[in-house]
């Protein structure tokens, strides 16, 4: 069980590191926003406004938090796997490689999201020409890369189910499996480098709140690396299937 609890403690770190680094990164493009507008302004303070600033703090901490979905994820595998333990050699085996495709898959969401932030504050200050009425769009955009953690998630909890640490199953599976699992995992987990190639994309692409009529071309292109991870995805569920675990 002590190798399982390093597997744990590295998918754990890898989604803490991709989650710090998206946080801090909206952090610091929140400041750079908020501290380009003015605290109150004449027409707010007689006609009892909204400041530009309360207009958009609080839209800015929703894409912020967005961070802590993927990020739970993992502690969510590593919780359910710590709650039906002890396992087997096999059963660790598997639930090793879960807790790294969702660990890997975490890491690359936020990673990827860091890389949206900057536009997507940018779109809701009305001084750099947004408006608070992009917000939908951007959160559009910003919640697209959930999908890769929970792909990960995915994958390991139908690890666990065909392993039996969930619920019993009538044929053990052999070792070769789990490795076969194992392997599909970690496939699956650098297949989510496709969410940091997507981040990529967006920032290298037309900023939507300058040109609004852009939204689905912009879509588009954002989301077309998000089939490196889909392709990851097939791979790893084609080797559970072919290894006999489902």
């Amino acid at each position: 069980m002590i190798d399982l609890y390093i597997w744990i403690a590295i998918a754990i770190g890898l989604s803490t590191f991709g989650f710090i680094v998206s946080f801090l990164e909206g952090l610091k493009q929140r400041r750079r926003v908020l501290e380009s507008l003015p605290e109150d302004t004449t027409e707010s303070i007689l006609e009892g406004e909204a400041t530009p600033m309360e207009k958009i703090s609080g839209k800015i901490w929703i894409y912020i938090m967005l961070n802590f979905h993927s990020f739970a994820l993992t502690l969510v595998v590593a919780m359910l796997i710590i709650t039906f333990s002890p396992l087997t050699m096999i059963q660790q085996k598997v639930a090793a490689g879960g807790m790294m495709a969702v660990g890997l898959s975490s890491m690359f969401a936020n990673l990827g999201r860091a890389l949206y932030y900057k536009e997507s504050m940018s779109g809701l200050n009305e001084k750099d020409g947004g408006s608070p009425l992009f917000f939908g769009r951007y959160h559009v955009f910003l919640g697209i890369l959930d999908a890769a953690a929970f792909y990960g998630m995915l994958y390991a909890v139908l690890g666990l189910i065909f392993s039996g640490v969930l619920e019993e199953t009538s044929e053990p599976i052999t070792m070769t499996a789990a490795d076969s699992f194992f392997t599909g995992g970690m496939i699956l987990g650098i297949s989510a480098v496709g969410a940091l190639v997507m981040g990529l994309a967006f920032r290298k692409s037309k900023s939507l709140y300058e040109e609004p009529e852009y939204f689905g071309k912009k879509m588009v292109i954002t989301v077309a690396p998000h089939s490196i991870n889909i392709i990851g995805l097939t791979i790893a569920m084609v080797m559970m299937v072919f290894s006999g675990m489902m």
